[in-house]
């Protein structure tokens, strides 16, 4: 079993309350990851699990049994850091080994444990180097060598991927998402990356400012955001949000009002009990759409190009109107800086936020 349950965990460090009663779940061989702002909280967060951190208040259970008072050393957990902390004078055979070794495990075991364990992450021609001889990619592969060989519970990663580069970043969650699945370890996994956050989840924890925000499978997190600050940080290019008023028009439908005569239609019954109520309404890039037009239409949303940015597969155009508005749109979009029209939106695709807490109600 490898179940793990923080219940009401906060933590202050000097006057800065950094956990704030946060209530968090990761189920049994489940690849957690826990996404949000630098100083949201989440490295403080693998630390109070790992007995790195001592909680203020709150339980961790472990397997449903309360390790507050255990030691780091006596939890079943290994934990990769951003920096590796590999030893830098000992040969790499001898880093993944060394946990084993403060253990007293016999040497020819510990020799059969590493050739495994190295096999498993492709390094065993690396076994006779020193750390320096080796790139960030082969120093990752090391930090998660020596992490394996524990053989934990729960294994515990702190942005282990933010040190290398885009290629080799796409690399390595690959493997350590497959690696995860063949042993079946529980894992909970921080980044500020929400793009590596929606590959290699099964479940993402949003936080911010020492809350959990929303828990939820990654399509859930992107498509029904429980707030607005979800919805901002997932996405890439985040979310437009437009100030609105929802307002019946003429012909009696509920719409929402954009600036001074402009209007977009989330499809929704329950927005005709909010007459009058200003709202925040937010729309992905992917579900925006631009129409050129010699003029302004009646009650459309017009804007002109402000930007366009060709990204290889799609172009991201920037559009000015009352904000400035991002569409995702096809590679081969012939439009240039200037060039007028309407703006036009999914309107199953459009979420509608209260202005004051954020929170999403349609």
């Amino acid at each position: 079993m490898g179940d793990l349950v923080l219940e009401s965990v906060s933590k202050t460090l000097g006057s800065t309350k950094v956990l704030d009663n946060l209530n968090l779940e990761a189920k049994d061989k489940e690849f957690l990851v826990i996404l949000g702002p630098s100083g949201c909280g989440k490295t403080t967060t693998l630390r109070c699990i790992a007995g790195l951190e001592a909680v203020d208040e709150g339980r961790i259970l472990m397997d449903g049994k309360e390790v507050n008072n255990l030691r780091a050393k006596d939890r079943d957990v290994a934990m990769v850091f951003q920096n590796y902390a590999i030893y830098p004078t000992m040969r790499i055979k001898d880093n993944i080994g060394f946990p084993l070794k403060v253990r007293h495990v016999p040497k020819q075991e510990i020799d059969r444990q590493v050739r495994e364990v190295a096999e498993l992450l492709r390094i065993e021609n690396l076994l006779d180097r020193k750390p320096g001889e080796l790139s960030g990619g082969e120093r990752q592969r090391v930090a998660l060598a020596r992490a394996l060989i524990r053989k934990p519970r729960f294994f515990l990663m702190d942005e282990p991927l933010s040190n290398l580069d885009a290629k080799l970043r796409m690399q390595a969650r690959t493997e350590i998402k497959r690696l995860q699945h063949e042993l079946g370890v529980t894992t909970i996994f921080v980044t500020h990356d929400q793009a590596e956050a929606m590959a290699m989840a099964d479940r993402i924890a949003v936080m911010d400012k020492g809350v959990i925000q929303q828990v939820a499978s990654p399509l859930e997190i992107y498509g029904l955001p429980s707030d607005a600050m979800v919805a901002g940080f997932v996405g890439s290019p985040p979310m437009n949000f437009l100030d609105a008023t929802i307002t019946r028009m003429s012909n009696g439908a509920i719409a929402a009002k954009v600036g001074e005569d402009a209007f977009l239609s989330p499809e929704s019954e329950g927005l005709k009990e909010m007459e009058g109520r200003d709202v925040v309404i937010g729309f992905r890039p992917e579900d925006t759409s631009f129409n050129p037009t010699p003029g302004s239409s009646s009650h459309n949303l017009t804007a002109e190009v402000y930007t366009v940015e060709p990204m290889g597969t799609f172009t991201i155009v920037t559009l000015k109107s009352v904000s400035l508005i991002k569409a995702l749109l096809p590679l081969d979009t012939k439009l240039s800086v200037g060039d007028k029209g309407a703006i036009e939106v999914k309107k199953d695709r459009i979420r509608v936020f209260d202005k004051t807490s954020g929170k999403r109600i349609v």
